[in-house]
């Protein structure tokens, strides 16, 4: 498993089912530690953890980030009414 570096406080979980096990992280979580330990504002931490993190592919270990969302939102996520 691949962790994303500096982000540990942040994991919130492992993978499990088939395929290579990875490293769950907390979306929000990672873009406040950049907001705290980086000052960045929240749309520079955003960008930052799209393009340089979230998106970097390292293999099939990559870790996965999440969102959380209640049923409701996840509904709507799904139907096209609402996007990342």
């Amino acid at each position: 498993m691949l962790r994303a570096d500096g982000f540990e406080k942040a994991e919130i979980g492992v993978s499990v089912g088939l395929g290579v096990q990875r490293i769950i992280y907390d979306y929000d979580r990672c873009i406040q530690i950049l907001i705290d330990r980086d000052q960045m504002s929240q749309t520079d931490a955003i960008d930052y953890l799209q393009h340089n993190v979230v998106h970097a592919w390292v293999g099939d270990s990559t870790p996965i980030f999440i969102e959380t969302m209640e049923s409701a939102e996840i509904d709507q996520y799904a139907d096209g009414m609402i996007g990342p």
